[in-house]
């Protein structure tokens, strides 16, 4: 896994998500309680938005009707952008498992290799 590779898969998820997330948690309070559905739902709008198949378009409504379509389509993507972010950080801790365990194989041949060599002598 290159360094690119890791900042795509890792880092960008990652970060992303804790800023959404440290940015709404305000929002969700609720007596002091975060509620978490509410903040999940929040978080997920930017992650889903676009994945959206179709969007609705207010048209023929008045503005109370227009702003509930948007409503709506802010909702639908914000519960298809839960699913995506949730999926997203458990890919970037997967890749992060696989970066490790390949870094620890990599560490163990090079520390093989200088062993060999300095036994052979």
């Amino acid at each position: 896994m290159t360094i690119k590779e890791f900042l795509k898969k890792v880092i960008l998820p990652v970060a992303t998500a804790w800023i959404l997330i440290s940015i709404l948690a305000p929002v969700c309070m609720e007596q002091g309680v975060c509620d978490w559905r509410k903040l999940l739902l929040f978080a997920g709008i930017p992650f889903g938005i676009h994945k959206m198949f179709f969007l609705l378009v207010p048209s023929g409504f008045d503005i109370g009707g227009s702003m509930g379509v948007v409503v709506f389509n802010l909702l639908i993507g914000g519960v298809i952008g839960s699913v995506i972010l949730i999926w997203r950080l458990f890919m970037a801790g997967i890749y992060l498992a696989i970066g490790v365990g390949s870094g620890i194989i990599w560490i163990g041949r090079r520390i093989s290799i200088k062993a060999v060599k300095e036994g052979g002598r």
